[in-house]
């Protein structure tokens, strides 16, 4: 009867040990039916040109030589102990400068800042169409980068190749959160036009999906706060450090004191 009775309480405590609890689990409140679903259909997400972004424009036709002016030559090269010649088409880049314009070949100045990436496509196949026949134009950003700082395993700057980006998916280019990390609380900085926006996301709740937020843009900066064990460690590191320190000079003071009182007495 003893040995069956342990082995029930020692189930109990591995059950509940291994419990994760809510304010580490992620989205833990998500357990109604096609609740994620009706959430994510009503969160729509675009991405807008601004300044400082750096941009791969392509154009393209039916007949490659008509567009030939609104893009790059070819770069020709030899690699060494080659007799042939290789080439390969130039990366046509873009600078979006501080009123939103960028130095196109033969439109010049075209204003592309506060347009989404289909209206900036569908402008400029406006303006080429009047050289050349239905052209197609392919932009793509080449310096969307966010930045994730804090409690995660991996803080730094994230280049991106997809400017569809969110929270998430930030957090998880970042290694995750640490278990210090403080998931009710995480902080996002943004430079919208000069003025400084902050928003902060719990993601233990699935509300997170209803966040005008949810999908971060160019250069926006996610911080990750420790949470209050961590806050409260460090204060006691830092605690201990000092009343270390304090030790350390009292016991050298005293040493010197005692040197120089036996030094008195023994003359």
């Amino acid at each position: 009867m003893g040995k069956y009775f342990y082995f029930f309480i020692s189930s109990i405590i591995l059950i509940t040990g291994c419990k994760v609890p809510k304010d580490v689990a992620y989205l833990s409140d998500v357990n109604i039916k096609n609740q994620a679903k009706e959430i994510y259909e009503a969160q729509k997400y675009v991405s807008y040109i601004a300044p400082d972004d750096i941009l791969a424009i392509t154009v393209s036709s039916v007949d490659p030589s008509a567009v030939a002016a609104f893009n790059l030559p070819a770069v020709t090269y030899m690699e060494p102990g080659e007799k042939e010649m290789r080439s390969t088409a130039s990366l046509q880049t873009y600078l979006v400068d501080n009123e939103g314009y960028i130095n196109f070949p033969v439109l010049g100045r075209v204003k592309l800042g506060g347009l989404t990436k289909k209206d900036a496509i569908a402008l400029l196949e406006e303006r080429i169409s009047e050289y050349v026949k239905d052209p197609i134009v392919s932009i793509q950003f080449l310096n969307y980068k966010i930045t994730v700082q804090g409690e995660v395993m991996k803080p730094g700057e994230y280049v991106l190749k997809n400017e569809r980006v969110s929270i998430l998916d930030a957090l998880g280019m970042a290694g995750d959160l640490t278990i210090n990390g403080e998931r009710t609380n995480i902080l996002l900085i943004r430079d919208n036009n000069g003025t400084i926006e902050t928003h902060r996301f719990d993601i233990t709740s699935s509300e997170l999906f209803k966040s005008p937020y949810y999908y971060l843009k160019q250069n926006d900066i996610v911080y990750v706060e420790p949470n209050k064990a961590r806050k409260k460690n460090a204060r006691y590191s830092q605690a201990e450090q000092f009343n270390v320190t304090v030790a350390s000079t009292l016991i050298s003071a005293v040493s010197v004191i005692t040197s120089l009182v036996i030094a008195v007495v023994l003359k």
